[in-house]
């Protein structure tokens, strides 16, 4: 509580009416003048002791002090921005996959390319430089545009928390939709394999590309976790996988007529046959490919020569995938059971209806 002397200070009296005035300053950190309605000094001041009003001014003066200070600290440590980069991948890779960070930080260091920033201190760093990035007036497709965000925003948390800079200016950056032409909102259209092409893969394909493919199809696993399968996973009534995007256990039963439909037990047979020689792992040597990040993209550029070899146009391993969940929907399968074989979270439902195609 400010002392009976600075309460005296904070009014004035209108020579006209005699009547006292209160000057302080609000929580929104601008100057207030208000009427007391008193003539009686003592009783203006009891007045702005019951209104609280000189706790108000000493807290709003006391917030000012404070970001004064924490902007004095900070200009003093001018950590600059490649370091920052290099602190956050540190963090970023407790918390995300070893792809998931390799791909935020090419994003970041696009960012650093096109403002010139990485030795500035990160708390030059404005909203206005993060939005020209992030809203070029560029050919940019909106799901580019939310990769640039998510990585910003993820970069920015971590600053923010060591208090490298004040504030976080990523926290009001948005996709502004309406500065996008139809084509840059709309997503890549993944198209489902048909059964005929299934086959065609199948018929045409051996080894490891043999055994993904029908994975992928009948379980609708993801490249990634197709190479980290782990023989333990596989046992006579289901496939156990932990997934690696998400860290989900996704447990599919064998016998369900939707997920192998009798097919994929003596694929499985088969890679027990001709992949056994690794303890643990059934793919070991795509395992090894696909937690690279230098390497990981190798895998889907050799798919993708072998739908050219094939004559598959427009689609990609992932679109396996949409097989799985395509087929599931038309047998009547709800959507929520669809994203649990799938290892979606529960609030995915709209993520997993993209994959299902009429």
């Amino acid at each position: 509580m400010a002392k009976k002397s600075n309460i005296k200070d904070m009014l004035t009296k209108n020579p006209k009416t005699g009547i006292h005035h209160v000057h302080f300053k609000g929580k929104d950190n601008k100057n207030h003048t208000l009427t007391t309605g008193a003539k009686n000094l003592e009783d203006a001041i009891r007045i702005v002791k019951e209104a609280k009003l000189d706790d108000i001014d000493m807290a709003s003066r006391a917030n000012s002090l404070n970001a004064a200070a924490i902007t004095t600290i900070m200009a003093g440590r001018n950590v600059k921005c490649d370091s920052a980069l290099d602190e956050w991948a540190t963090w970023q890779g407790g918390n995300a996959s070893p792809n998931t960070v390799r791909s935020q930080r090419i994003v970041l260091v696009a960012l650093f390319n096109q403002v010139g920033c990485h030795k500035w201190p990160v708390n030059r760093l404005l909203f206005e430089h993060l939005d020209a990035f992030v809203n070029g007036n560029d050919e940019t497709k909106r799901s580019n545009r939310n990769m640039r965000l998510a990585s910003i925003k993820s970069l920015f948390k971590f600053i923010s928390a060591k208090g490298y800079c004040v504030g976080n200016p990523s926290a009001m950056l948005r996709v502004k939709l309406k500065n996008l032409s139809h084509e840059q909102k709309e997503p890549t259209k993944r198209l489902p394999f048909t059964e005929r092409e299934y086959r065609h893969l199948i018929t045409h394909t051996d080894g490891f590309w043999r055994f993904a493919c029908a994975l992928s199809y009948w379980a609708g696993l993801r490249l990634s976790d197709v190479c980290n399968l782990e023989w333990a996973g596989i046992m006579p009534e289901e496939i156990v996988v932990w997934t690696q995007k998400s860290e989900t256990r996704v447990a599919l039963p064998l016998k369900n007529a939707l997920i192998g439909n009798g097919e994929l037990q003596p694929i499985l047979m088969a890679m027990m046959c001709d992949h056994a020689r690794d303890p643990k792992y059934c793919f070991p040597v795509q395992r090894a490919i696909i937690n690279d990040p230098e390497r990981r993209a190798g895998l889907s550029v050799a798919f993708g020569r072998i739908l050219v070899e094939l004559g598959i146009e427009g689609k990609s391993f992932h679109c396996l995938r949409h097989s799985f969940a395509t087929r599931l929907g038309k047998a009547g399968v709800t959507v929520e059971e669809i994203g649990r074989f799938m290892g979606h979270g529960r609030s995915s439902g709209e993520v997993t209806a993209g994959y299902i195609h009429s």
